[in-house]
């Protein structure tokens, strides 16, 4: 198993196969951490930029973005940290126009923020 982390971002060779992010504008939902160690939207973010992709770091914590941010882009790649909280419509709404307005509109959208909600999807309402 490969380790993501910044040094594989700059020494791994690239795939021989076709990559569908290299090129393209990616938003990561979550990509920050809220505690030690590599959490799940820090390594997709890390996966992408590794691809290719311009990573916009997307979290509601500022510095948990600007960390994996500063990691993806001291390591060759290409990141944007923007801060939004995904469960709010207007911050996501927000967070897309400043993608495309630094980059182009996003080619992959990853989301990696859990909401808790209980009840039936058909009956969960907009603004839950």
């Amino acid at each position: 198993m490969i380790r993501c982390t910044s040094a594989t971002l700059a020494t791994r060779r690239p795939s021989r196969r076709p990559v569908l992010a290299h090129g393209r504008v990616v938003m990561v939902f979550g990509a920050g951490s809220s505690g030690a160690g590599l959490s799940n939207g820090q390594a997709a973010a890390l996966t992408y930029a590794r691809a290719g992709a311009a990573v916009a770091c997307v979290d509601r914590d500022p510095a948990a973005a600007d960390r994996i941010t500063k990691e993806i882009n001291a390591a060759g790649g290409t990141a944007l940290a923007v801060q939004a909280d995904a469960t709010r419509e207007d911050d996501v709404a927000r967070a897309v126009a400043e993608v495309v307005a630094a980059w182009q509109p996003p080619g992959g959208l990853h989301n990696n923020v859990g909401v808790p909600i209980s009840g039936a999807v058909v009956e969960t309402q907009h603004s839950s």
